[in-house]
């Protein structure tokens, strides 16, 4: 895919991290990335899978990102009331 048709923003998902939103597409399979899976290679944005095919067989390749932790609305709320309450407490 061209970098003139790739956006900034959008609504999809990144596939192994699907809490990830996605910043760019794979130029070499389409799926896709989160900024954790997408690494620019000479221009272009390749994932994991496509890197190794891009830096020839006797490159290492990168680890992909752990999944992140995602806080719910109700953990934030109980952490946010537990500091209040402790500073209200000093």
């Amino acid at each position: 895919m061209p970098s003139e048709e790739r956006t900034t923003k959008s609504a999809e998902r990144c596939d192994l991290h699907p809490a990830n939103p996605s910043i760019a597409r794979c130029d070499g399979c389409g799926r896709p990335l989160c900024l954790a899976c997408a690494t620019p290679v000479r221009g272009r944005v390749l994932g994991a899978e496509c890197l190794a095919e891009a830096l020839g067989p006797d490159s290492p390749l990168p680890e992909p990102a752990p999944p992140r932790f995602r806080m719910s609305r109700a953990e934030a709320f109980t952490g946010w009331a537990f500091g209040l309450g402790v500073a209200a407490t000093m």
